[in-house]
């Protein structure tokens, strides 16, 4: 209600509308993780996780935005891509996704493979400049991607439990 309604329509201010949805990301993962864990104090979840699970949803969320591109424009709704317009939008939300891919991994601690986050960053990229409609798809490799990154982080923090 807050995001998207009078009085407070945060969803037109700029970079807010983005933070907003990182912060609604780590809610539903906290929520789930406090459930699964049996742990309602969180103690239990590192917080490299929640700052990883907040800045990563954060910066992607931005590619919603281009979806949303006129209708925001008319609105009067500051989104990156109404701010910076279509083109650079797109430019600068491609960068920020593919950093967000190639310094995940970096960011919680895991031992990687470089090779498979430079895969996933151009599997990401070619399907956003040059496939129409393709959305879901994106969604849909940055899911296999956080589940092979949270994989990755569970092992090793299970190692090192061990």
């Amino acid at each position: 209600y807050v995001y998207s309604n009078e009085p407070f329509r945060l969803k037109k201010v700029f970079l807010i509308n983005n933070l907003i949805l990182g912060f609604i990301a780590l809610t539903v993962f906290h929520a789930g993780a406090s459930l699964l864990l049996n742990d309602r104090s969180f103690t239990q979840i590192p917080s490299i996780l929640s700052y990883a699970i907040l800045f990563g949803f954060t910066l992607v969320s931005v590619i919603k935005d281009i979806k949303d591109y006129e209708g925001d424009k008319q609105n009067g709704i500051k989104t990156l891509v109404t701010v910076f317009g279509l083109k650079n939008g797109k430019i600068i939300s491609a960068i920020l996704i593919s950093l967000v891919i190639i310094a995940l991994p970096i960011f919680i601690e895991i031992d990687f493979n470089v090779i498979f986050s430079l895969i996933f960053v151009l599997i990401f990229n070619i399907l956003f400049f040059f496939v129409k409609d393709s959305e879901k798809y994106i969604f849909l490799t940055y899911f296999v991607y956080m589940i092979w990154v949270m994989s990755e982080y569970l092992f090793e923090l299970s190692k090192n439990l061990s």
